[in-house]
């Protein structure tokens, strides 16, 4: 009795997989049941049973595609996910970008809303976050589909056993795991909540620059504040509980020596004395026409510098990313970053600027397709049976 419990688990789990690799395949293009069965070496009987499967349980579709190679028969039946087999949501809470996305599980965004929440320092309070799961919750009633995966960016460190805050300045008005309950409670489904870093870093790993090259990465933002976090495989290295990313401040939010003195805002507090305008767009300007701007803020990039070279140093890395509002400033400030690091890095070391401007939005559209595929059976049926 236990032996078949066991082998109907193992049979359980490979189906499952077999299932994930197969949807992988058609996230990225409409395949043939002989393509898949090349792609994945699985049988044609095995590809087909599960296409079957998906088919049934709508997750997939046929498509007729012409070819036009008479060869291989004109008309040639494929397999693409359908439109309407579910949905994700994703929403980037990072500093002054508040932004709502609805993908439908082929990538497709069928859904986007930018908020703006005039408060100084960026913060956010509960009546506002009830706002962007009410209009949510409208949207997806009118799409008529079902929620499968929410992912939620956030700037900060979140206990990923309890889901609440450690620190973040934006979300200190907000009582322990509020924003990943109602989110939770609403949508009644997964709910992934991860730190901002760590879903632009995802982001560019899979849609921008890295583009899943790189066996250890560094993804560096630079900004109205800093954060870093590091990649191995593509797979975050999020250290115990989900804590990683954090390199502008500590746990009682105290500003490190290294964002006051490379953080676009502690930029524009030193420098406004030498500014028309106390704000960033002027700050940027001043950076092409004020040779004391420019040399200042080249000062800052190579103090940045010099910690990303520890950090590469330590771990190995084979590329460096930096994303954010520096990059503003143009060819100077990313060419003396890659420069210092050419220099003073041991390995040889590449240095890009992120490609991405919604990193954090396709990182979450990412993780979030990852989870409904390895558990897309269950998921359904679940759906299925309750509805």
């Amino acid at each position: 009795m236990v032996e078949n419990a066991v082998k109907a688990v193992r049979l359980n789990y490979v189906r499952k997989r077999n299932v994930k690799v197969i949807l992988d395949l058609l996230y990225a293009k409409p395949y043939s049941c002989a393509e898949l069965a090349e792609l994945t070496k699985l049988s044609s009987a095995a590809v087909n049973k599960i296409l079957k499967q998906l088919i049934s349980l709508g997750i997939i579709k046929k498509v007729s595609i012409f070819l036009k190679k008479k060869s291989v028969g004109g008309q040639h039946i494929r397999y693409q996910i359908a439109g309407n087999a579910g949905a994700l949501i994703c929403v980037d809470f990072t500093h002054f970008r508040d932004v709502a996305v609805i993908y439908d599980l082929s990538g497709k965004e069928l859904f986007r809303k930018k908020y703006t929440f005039n408060y100084p320092d960026s913060v956010i309070y509960e009546k506002d976050i009830r706002l962007i799961v009410d209009e949510l919750k409208e949207e997806v009633n009118k799409l008529d589909i079902d929620v499968y995966c929410v992912s939620l960016c956030v700037p900060g460190q979140i206990d990923s056993e309890t889901n609440s805050f450690i620190i973040s300045g934006k979300f200190n008005y907000l009582k322990d795991d509020f924003t990943y309950r109602i989110f939770s409670e609403t949508f009644n489904c997964k709910v992934i909540i991860k730190n901002n870093v760590q879903m632009m870093a995802i982001g560019e790993y899979n849609y921008g620059n890295l583009m899943s090259k790189y066996n250890t990465s560094i993804y560096i933002y630079a900004g109205y504040g800093l954060a870093a976090c590091s990649l191995y495989k593509g797979e975050i290295i999020s250290g115990w509980r989900g804590y990683s990313g954090e390199i502008g401040g500590n746990r009682f939010n105290v500003i490190s020596p290294l964002s006051l003195k490379c953080s676009l805002m502690r930029i524009l507090e030193r420098l406004q004395d030498h500014l028309e305008r106390k704000d960033v767009s002027c700050l940027i300007e001043s950076f092409q026409t004020n040779e004391y701007v420019h040399n200042e803020v080249i000062e800052t990039a190579k103090i940045l510098a010099s910690e990303i070279v520890n950090m590469t140093n330590l771990i190995g890395a084979d590329v460096v990313v930096i994303s954010g509002e520096s990059l503003q400033f143009g060819d100077d400030y990313i060419n003396t970053i890659r420069d210092y690091l050419h220099k003073y890095c041991i390995p040889e070391m590449k240095v890009f600027p992120a490609k991405l401007k919604d990193s954090a939005i396709k990182g979450g559209l990412e993780l979030g397709r990852i989870y409904v595929f390895e558990q897309i059976l269950d998921l359904k049926a679940n759906y299925l049976y309750n509805a």
